[in-house]
C-alpha cells in the first residue's frame, strides 16, 4: 500500500515538474519575443537568427537587458498565477467535471481542480496558438506561404561570367559605410522624410554627383529581403547577393571553410586587379561576422579605436 502511494506521489510529482517546466517555457518564449519585436523595430526572421548564431561582438548590455526584461516579467507572471489559483481554492469548493463519449466510452476531465490530461491540453493548444502568432507576425509564414521572389534572377548578374577589364592606371577607391544612415534623412522634395534635410551636405553631394536609386530621386538603393542589417547590407552592397540565412543549405551562397564562398564580390574583383583592400572599422571586427566575411573576400582588416571627448 505504501509503495502504490509513493508510486502515485511520484508520478503527480513528475507531471508538475513537466507542466511547470513547459510553462515556463511557454511564458519565457512570450516575453522574449515581445522584448525583441518591440525593441528593435522591423527586424527580420532572418536578422534574428542570423544575430543568434553570430552573436559575438554583440554588446552585453543588450544581453542583459533582454534577459532582466524577461525574468521580471516571469516572475510577475508565477505571483499572478499563484494569487489566482489561491483566491479560486477559497472560492469554490465544488469539484466540476466535463464529460466527453469517445467511442462510446465516457470520458471525464475535471475542470476544477484541473486534472493533468486537462492541464497538458489547455497548454498544448495555448502554446501552438502562440507559436503560431509568432510566425505569422514575424513573417515566417508569409515567407513559406509567398514562395520563391524572382528578383535576383530576373536582376543579378554573375561576375564570374562578366569580362571586367581594369585599366592600366588604376585609382583609390573609398567606400564608406555609415550605420543607420538612410535616404528618409533628407528633404521631402528630394524623397526622404523631413521638410528640412537632416544631412543637407550629403544630399547635395548626392544630387551633383551619381547617386544610385530605386527612384527618380534620393531614394537609396533597393534593399532585398536579407539585406537591411549591418553585415547583410554589407554583403549586398559588395556582392550583390542577400545573406539568406533560411536558405543557407544552398551551397551556392553557404558552405564550409569560409563566408559566403559561392560569391565573387567587390573585394574578389579588386584583389585579382592588383589592389591591396584594408576595411578600417570602429567597432569589433567579429561583430555579426564582418572579419570572416572581409578577409575571405581579399581584405586585410584594420581597427581604429575611437574616442569621442
Amino acid at each position: 500500500m505504501k509503495e502504490k502511494v509513493l508510486e502515485k506521489l511520484k508520478k503527480i510529482f513528475l507531471s508538475n515538474i513537466f507542466f511547470y517546466l513547459l510553462l515556463t517555457i511557454l511564458i519565457v518564449l512570450i516575453f522574449l519575443y515581445d522584448y525583441i519585436y518591440h525593441n528593435f523595430s522591423n527586424i527580420t526572421i532572418d536578422q534574428l537568427l542570423y544575430s543568434l548564431k553570430e552573436s559575438e561582438g554583440t554588446s552585453n548590455e543588450v544581453l542583459l537587458t533582454g534577459f532582466k526584461y524577461v525574468m521580471l516579467r516571469t516572475t510577475i507572471f508565477y505571483i499572478l498565477y499563484i494569487a489566482v489559483l489561491s483566491i479560486i481554492h477559497r472560492l469554490i469548493k465544488v469539484k466540476t467535471y466535463i464529460v466527453a463519449r469517445i467511442k462510446n466510452k465516457k470520458v471525464r476531465f475535471s475542470l476544477y481542480p484541473f486534472s493533468r490530461i486537462t492541464r497538458f491540453l489547455l497548454l498544448i493548444i495555448i502554446m501552438l496558438l502562440t507559436v503560431m502568432y509568432m510566425l505569422n507576425d514575424s513573417g515566417i509564414l508569409k515567407k513559406v506561404l509567398v514562395g520563391k521572389s524572382k528578383f535576383i534572377e530576373q536582376n543579378y548578374v554573375d561576375p564570374k561570367k562578366t569580362i571586367i577589364k581594369a585599366p592600366k592606371k588604376k585609382r583609390n577607391l573609398i567606400h564608406i559605410y555609415v550605420e543607420s544612415l538612410e535616404a528618409s534623412f533628407v528633404s521631402i522634395k528630394n524623397g526622404g522624410a523631413f521638410n528640412e534635410s537632416v544631412i543637407p551636405n550629403l544630399e547635395q553631394l548626392a544630387l551633383d554627383n551619381t547617386n544610385f536609386s530605386q527612384n527618380d530621386k534620393v531614394g537609396g538603393a533597393y534593399m532585398p529581403f536579407g539585406g537591411s542589417w549591418t553585415i547583410a547590407g554589407m554583403v549586398s552592397q559588395t556582392a550583390g547577393v542577400p545573406l539568406k540565412v533560411l536558405s543557407g543549405i544552398d551551397n551556392k551562397y553557404m558552405g564550409y571553410g569560409g563566408f559566403l564562398p559561392g560569391t565573387y564580390s567587390l573585394g574578389d574583383i579588386l584583389k585579382e586587379n592588383g589592389y591591396h583592400n584594408y576595411l578600417s572599422i570602429g567597432s569589433s571586427a567579429y561583430f555579426g561576422g564582418r572579419k570572416e566575411y572581409f578577409t575571405y573576400h581579399g581584405y586585410m582588416i584594420m581597427i581604429m579605436q575611437l574616442s569621442i571627448n
